[in-house]
């Protein structure tokens, strides 16, 4: 009994209680049975007694089992309340959806929103997005419902005038262990500095667009600019030595047919193009009479022909758009072997361009004519620069491509083509 009391379930008390009398009363029964001609009744008082612990032993199972379950169920709710406090200290917004209404939203999706912390109904709680965007919404839940699947779309929320919120809507099924009844929990977030970057990001790569093409612009004039300032600068030349007209156009093609041929990279052949129509600018400075005499020149004289490299270079480098062609201008006369001029170069301090520039230059020299000699042929003028390369005057390998290209065009193309 003292067992008995100790048991806080009214249900088990009363069970426990009905067993014990029935044993009782079993026991009594057998007492007073004939245990030397036994009947119904000494059976059944037997059968009575022995069922006594099974039903006390089944009582204190349903006990244990109604505890357990009771616990299990306190477990539950304080998981379900730790839950709901995490929730409502997400930086994020959180929804659940149960069937077609609100299940639980916490603080920030309010927020988000700008709706009411009450709203039970999806319409309610939404109202903010439109109706167009709530009935998306409808369809995208139910279609997570449904599929299992999960849904991410994104809407505007209008919290004011001219107030526009962007927010994202993650959401997804969880079902319960038998796949029915699938709740949707959805997540949504601010988007709105984000967009907001983007936007002015956008802003300023379309400024910087307009910018680049007006410096585009702005660069290809000047480049016409520049180009109709270099053909001036040789038309000035030509004009003080008519014998040389032609000389740095047909100049710039060899060097330039050259340099394709060999790879040059673009902005090489660019600075050639320019230093090969340039290279003889500094002529400017050489007196008339020099450049006109159609005798010999004196020693002196060509002393002062020999600076024209030098005047050239000076006169270029206060132009800075320009500066990658001054090596051209200036060393188109040195030579590998160290014996041209103005200073006595020599082998690597030559780079491609210039050692193109001068067999380019050297081959139209021996190919125009003066008033004081004969241009020679394009086969003689290659024979001379073969001469050259033996003494270790030229780049052996400019000079045999461009004799390839002369003679696979062939000599009356040379003489048909600028060289003319």
């Amino acid at each position: 009994m003292g067992w008995l009391h100790n048991h806080n379930d009214g249900k088990e008390r009363v069970i426990v209680a009905l067993a014990i009398t029935l044993g009782i009363s079993a026991l009594v029964g057998l007492l007073g049975s004939s245990w030397t001609e036994p009947n119904f009744a000494t059976y059944a008082s037997v059968a009575a007694f022995a069922s006594v612990p099974h039903i006390v032993l089944a009582a204190r199972t349903r006990k244990v089992q109604t505890d357990r379950l009771q616990s299990i169920q306190e477990e539950a709710e304080a998981t379900r309340a730790t839950l709901v406090r995490l929730t409502e200290h997400l930086p994020i917004g959180f929804v659940s959806f149960s069937h077609d209404s609100v299940d639980y939203v916490n603080p920030k999706a309010v927020q988000l929103l700008g709706s009411n912390v009450e709203a039970k109904e999806i319409d309610d709680l939404f109202r903010s997005i439109g109706k167009t965007a709530i009935s998306h919404l409808k369809e995208s839940i139910e279609d997570c419902r449904t599929n299992l699947a999960s849904v991410l779309m994104e809407f505007r929320v209008e919290t004011g005038p001219n107030q526009i919120r962007h927010i994202s809507f993650e959401a997804t099924a969880i079902a319960d262990e038998r796949a029915q009844h699938p709740r949707v929990v959805a997540f949504l977030r601010d988007l709105t500095e984000r967009r907001t970057y983007e936007a002015e990001l956008r802003d300023r790569q379309e400024r910087l667009s307009e910018s680049n093409e007006l410096l585009h612009r702005a660069v290809f004039n000047l480049e016409r600019h520049l180009e109709a300032m270099v053909h001036t600068l040789v038309k000035t030349v030509e004009a003080k030595d008519p014998y040389t007209a032609g000389h740095s156009e047909r100049v710039m093609a060899y060097a330039l047919w050259i340099a394709e041929t060999m790879g040059l990279s673009q902005e090489e052949r660019n600075d050639l193009k320019v230093g090969c129509l340039m290279h003889d600018i500094g002529k400017i400075g050489i007196p008339d009479s020099i450049l006109t005499k159609p005798d010999k020149l004196t020693e002196e004289e060509f002393r002062l022909v020999k600076e024209h490299p030098t005047i050239g270079a000076r006169i270029l480098e206060g132009i800075p758009t320009i500066a990658g062609c001054i090596p051209v201008v200036r060393d188109h006369h040195e030579r590998l072997n160290g014996r041209g001029y103005p200073n006595g170069l020599r082998g690597d301090d030559l780079p491609m361009i210039v050692r193109i520039a001068s067999v380019a230059d050297a081959f139209d020299a021996m190919t125009s004519s003066r008033a004081y000699r004969q241009g020679m042929s394009a086969e003689d003028a290659l024979k001379q620069l073969q001469a050259d390369v033996m003494s270790g005057a030229f780049d052996p390998e400019v000079v045999a491509t461009f004799a390839e290209i002369v003679r696979s065009k062939g000599y009356h193309w040379i003489e048909t083509s600028l060289a003319a």
